[in-house]
């Protein structure tokens, strides 16, 4: 999976570019910091803008105050070359890769092509990782600032290099808060700024059994052992509360029979899911539907 032929120093000139020049005249202050201090930081650049900029609309989001890093990071020390501005933009840039061919896992989803970045998690010295930094920059920076990973939707230089020269960079730059990152995410893939798809890497995994499926449930509900039990009783009450001429129905258990994978699941799996759509079913004859939202309540 090659990068792209652009380099990461080459896009952050370019949206520091942009981001002076769609100022409207206002003074923007920028806070650039080097590689010993964002280590300790996570980010690559602080901005501090006025609220008429246009990157506030971009980014979709009310102008914030902004934030000085000094207040509240105790990693810094006096001698760290870090600006004790306050900062209303956190920025980490990153140069993503396209993935394409038959180890690109995700090419249907996106028609085609697409991008990808890594959120860095490696070991990080005595800090913690920059991922983590971000998050925790993020916490701490809530309501006053906003931070964000920042890659461009530019697939080669010269795409790269044409939505800086039309001044559309920052609409051609997909944004995204290191929140939205779970524990095991390490990647984010797009081909928009809006189409962010931000998950683990793919791997392999075993066929999941049925009992395996029931000993989960269990572990998450105490009530999870007596699903099997539940499920069958309850088909069993409405059956015998149904009038005497009529039969449980069983049409959503046919239409359950016609699904491509039916064919794929055990023969207990297929018991459960018939019980289960049966059991709904007859609720909804008995009149009883509502006893199922009171269940969920």
């Amino acid at each position: 999976m090659p990068s792209v032929n652009y380099h990461e120093k080459q896009f952050e000139v370019f949206i520091q570019d942009e981001i002076r020049t769609r100022s409207f005249g206002a003074k923007t202050y920028f806070a650039p910091v080097g590689q010993v201090v964002e280590a300790k930081v996570g980010y690559d650049l602080g901005v501090q803008t006025r609220g008429w900029h246009e990157i506030w609309k971009i980014l979709g989001v009310p102008f914030l105050p902004g934030r000085d890093i000094h207040s509240w990071n105790s990693r810094l020390t006096p001698s760290d070359a870090v600006s004790s501005r306050a900062t209303n933009l956190f920025f980490q840039f990153k140069r993503p890769k396209v993935l394409k061919g038959s180890r690109a896992a995700h090419l249907a989803r996106f028609g085609g092509p697409y991008l990808r970045f890594k959120a860095d998690r490696s070991a990080n010295g005595n800090y913690p990782s920059q991922h983590e930094l971000l998050e925790e920059l993020e916490q701490f920076s809530a309501g006053q600032a906003l931070v964000r990973y920042a890659a461009p939707v530019c697939f080669d230089y010269l795409e790269l290099e044409d939505a800086a020269t039309r001044g559309k960079l920052l609409e051609s730059t997909i944004f995204i808060e290191p929140s939205r990152f779970m524990p095991d995410h390490t990647a984010c893939c797009y081909t928009t700024p809006h189409n962010a798809l931000v998950n683990p890497e793919p791997m392999e995994i075993e066929p999941e059994t049925w009992p395996e499926f029931i000993r989960k449930v269990s572990t998450a509900t105490r009530e999870g052992q007596e699903v099997d039990r539940a499920v069958f009783g309850a088909l069993d009450w409405t059956a015998t509360a149904l009038p005497a001429n009529e039969t449980p129905w069983s049409g959503h258990a046919a239409q359950g029979a016609e699904l491509p994978f039916w064919n794929d699941l055990s023969g207990e799996t297929r018991d459960f899911l018939n019980a289960a759509l049966t059991t709904s079913a007859n609720l909804e004859r008995l009149g009883l539907t509502w006893y199922l939202g009171l269940r969920a309540a």
